[in-house]
């Protein structure tokens, strides 16, 4: 409880966003709610950064050397 009741460090505010699906519009949608979500995180109230991961194949995992 004590740990809950901190306010947030600047660790704390480093977010990773994943995007997947099974075909491009589900990844289309998966996205644009991440990227909703990642609106407000950025948001001023809380002032976090977002790194979002997303597919661009419909394969069931990929795999990008830059990643």
């Amino acid at each position: 409880m004590q740990l809950e009741s901190q306010n947030p460090g600047l660790w704390n505010k480093n977010i990773l966003h994943f995007a997947g699906g099974f075909d491009l519009p589900s990844q289309a949608i998966l996205k644009y709610y991440l990227q909703q979500y990642e609106q407000v995180v950025e948001d001023t109230s809380f002032g976090g950064n977002v790194t979002t991961f997303s597919k661009t194949s419909s394969a069931p995992i990929q795999i990008t050397a830059s990643d």
